[in-house]
């Protein structure tokens, strides 16, 4: 407390002191007695402290407590299962993204890598032939064997003329006849496939040869990619940057596909989850400017609504705001408390006055102003309320003294003795 709030104070209690004093002082000198120590204050005066309402900017703040939570947790789990070979995990670890932390056996990974290289190069080999089509030397060779079976088809013809005239005058025998007829019919069916093989080597592969040529290109090549994934999930690393904050699976033990090794915490931002009243929520904005403060350290930081959870608890019937801030040092963990102060509202040019002004009743809330001496009691209508002040809508003059010390034993009409005006 201020000296000079003590002061004043003192004052406000020796006054009454002396007062009394001063009557049975009167009392024993044979003056006048007056009843008893109120009445004769009514008529010297009680002391008080006045003041007078200003025009000003007030802003009605909401302060909250809450607790520190993580911008974002995760779980980082294998896509393999195979052996842990190497793990650098600790708790509290910081990370940074795509650090390795943690290596899986990849042997057999590695091989399968191999296999796959193996069989893409095979079937690229195959689809390359097929573009390519026949070599001059097949061209050259297949022309030859048409020219052959050409020349052997046509002397098998005259020979079979030959021989149908003989048949005729019953001049060769009828065995001889049929072997040469067998042997006509033969060099027609290799003239037939000589043209054929020609025909193919010059076109070359049909287009469904090719198609199906490529696309076990493709089969090939995904299977390769596939192997080399497998091979890199050997590998698990950190998805953010963070800091570890359980561990699942240590050195030696064996991973399951789809199962956590690890978890960790980004801190950097982070969240305040605090609780609003069911009376105040719907003046809490995302977006709004909020301070955070450790109290036991006085560390603060500025921060903003990021969230707003639509419903209320079932049980406190407070709604759930998280508030985002910067934190860079870690100065805040999850878990720690942490107390967040928001600017409801701000209203420019109203008229103020001090907390310690009001007077509460059953009838509603008042001021006692001073005017010729006296007091009278008005009822005021409040506005904003500040940390030590109070928005003033109606009731009240802007030169009005209104008393802020000293009003516990004042009533309308009462004597008034002003110790001090601030």
């Amino acid at each position: 407390m201020k000296p000079r709030t003590i002061l004043l104070l003192l004052l406000v209690l020796a006054v009454p002191l002396g007062i009394g004093i001063a009557w049975r002082l009167q009392a024993i000198r044979g003056a006048p007695k007056v009843e008893n120590i109120a009445d004769f204050q009514k008529k010297s005066g009680i002391p008080v402290v006045l003041t007078k309402p200003v025009r000003k900017a007030v802003t009605e703040r909401l302060s909250l407590l809450g607790t520190v939570t993580p911008w974002k947790e995760v779980q980082v789990s294998a896509r393999v299962g195979e052996e842990i070979t190497s793990s650098a995990l600790v708790l509290g670890l910081d990370v940074t993204r795509d650090q390795v932390v943690v290596e899986l056996f990849d042997e057999v990974l590695a091989l399968r890598v191999r296999q796959a290289e193996g069989a893409l190069a095979q079937a690229q080999a195959m689809l390359d032939k097929l573009r390519a089509g026949a070599r001059t030397q097949e061209v050259k060779q297949s022309e030859a064997r048409l020219a052959a079976a050409v020349a052997a088809a046509d002397t098998a013809e005259k020979e079979l003329k030959r021989v149908k005239e003989l048949l005729g005058k019953n001049a060769i025998p009828q065995q001889k006849a049929e072997q040469l007829v067998a042997a006509y019919e033969a060099a027609r069916a290799e003239l037939s496939g000589a043209q054929q093989q020609v025909s193919l080597v010059k076109e070359g592969a049909r287009t469904e040869d090719i198609r199906g040529a490529e696309a076990a290109v493709v089969q090939a090549r995904a299977a390769l990619e596939l192997a080399q994934v497998q091979l890199r999930f050997s590998r698990i690393r950190a998805p953010m940057d963070g800091t570890v904050s359980r561990i699942m699976k240590e050195f030696g033990e064996q991973t399951e596909s789809g199962k956590p090794v690890f978890a960790m915490v980004a801190l950097d931002p982070a969240f305040l989850d605090v609780d609003v009243p069911k009376d105040e929520i719907r003046r809490v904005r995302s977006g709004m400017p909020a301070r955070i403060a450790d109290e036991r350290s006085g560390f603060t930081v500025e921060g903003t609504v990021a969230e707003i959870k639509p419903d209320a608890e079932p049980h406190s019937r407070t709604f759930l705001a998280r508030i985002r801030f910067a934190n860079p040092d870690r100065r805040f963990r999850p878990g720690m408390f942490a107390r967040a102060v928001l600017d409801l509202e701000t209203r420019e040019g109203a008229l103020v006055l001090p907390k310690d002004c009001l007077k509460t009743t059953e009838e509603g809330t008042g001021v006692f102003v001073v005017a010729g001496g006296r007091s009278s009691y008005r009822a005021v209508q409040t506005g904003l309320r500040g940390e030590d002040e109070v928005e003033i809508l109606a009731g009240l003059d802007d030169g009005a003294e209104v008393v802020l010390q000293g009003q516990k034993n004042l009533a309308s009409g009462t004597a008034v003795d002003p110790v001090e005006r601030l």
